[in-house]
């Protein structure tokens, strides 16, 4: 199941706390398909509908649409900081190259 690393769960918390947005959740929606595959994308929201799953990782309530459950079964949301610059990535264990949805084409 979808996991958040550390960094990635302390940035979110930072935000929540920074905009006064305790107790939203990160919602994990797909936002396109192109020739790398599938690309992921977050935002926070205050509830879940039912046809969400939610689950709680690193202390972040995270949300998805009960069809993504098998597509985002081994991804994991990161925090990175590097030459494609800084933010949020959903790296998928089963897409081939980098697997990072950094916007880069694969570049990351």
């Amino acid at each position: 199941m979808v996991t958040v690393t550390n960094r990635a769960a302390d940035e979110i918390k930072k935000i929540l706390e920074e905009e006064g947005k305790g107790g939203r959740l990160l919602r994990v929606y797909l936002a396109e398909v192109d020739y790398n595959g599938p690309r992921y994308a977050l935002k926070l929201e205050k509830g879940i509908s039912e046809d969400d799953v939610k689950v709680e990782r690193n202390g972040i309530g995270v949300v998805f649409e009960r069809s993504l459950e098998i597509e985002l079964k081994e991804s994991q949301i990161d925090y990175i900081d590097g030459s494609c610059g800084s933010g949020f990535a959903v790296r998928d264990q089963n897409v081939g190259g980098c697997g990072y949805n950094c916007g880069s084409c694969g570049r990351c």
